[in-house]
């Protein structure tokens, strides 16, 4: 027996985004397993969604979406995660033995060092800006706002984030 139309387009979607959705989540919250977990619920709650007979404009922002407000809702009940100097300090060893692991780890943490002190909607925009590299039309698409208003905020958050790059250099 052969997958409907509607499956077929969900699993094209899915070999798509899927890595991309990840490494999203995975950005957003600094934890494999989780960001694994939240990749694998955005998926199932698209795919509920479909198979309830809702359309979807554009599969990609949906995505985008779902996974956003996962993160959003996991923040809630989470508890704070800690940076490679801190959980050395407790005896904690980092994820990952490898050497290339742990230094990707502190690369990752000093890019946070900077992008923390920027608001989560800031954050978000220069994530999916220049780390994911969508381009402006994408964002506004994901985020529900028009390019314009979004090529704005970006435009703020990429000073403000340099302005807080010079003050720590």
């Amino acid at each position: 027996m052969g997958m409907t139309r509607t499956e077929q387009s969900f699993l094209e979607a899915y070999e798509s985004h899927a890595d991309a959705i990840f490494r999203y989540c995975l950005f957003r919250v600094r934890d494999q397993s989780l960001a694994e977990d939240l990749t694998q619920e955005t998926f199932i709650k698209t795919w509920s969604y479909i198979a309830n007979g809702k359309d979807i404009d554009s599969i990609k922002a949906f995505l985008y979406r779902v996974a956003r407000n996962l993160i959003v809702d996991n923040r809630r009940r989470q508890k704070p995660n800690y940076s490679i100097e801190e959980r050395l300090e407790h005896g904690q060893e980092p994820e990952g033995q490898n050497a290339q692991t742990i230094f990707h780890e502190i690369e990752t943490n000093e890019l946070f060092s900077h992008l923390k002190n920027l608001s989560e909607s800031d954050r978000e925009l220069i994530i999916l800006r220049f780390v994911e590299g969508y381009p402006t039309r994408d964002i506004a698409k994901m985020l529900d706002e028009t390019p314009n208003v979004i090529s704005v905020r970006i435009h703020r958050a990429k000073k403000t984030l340099q302005t807080l790059w010079a003050a720590y250099a």
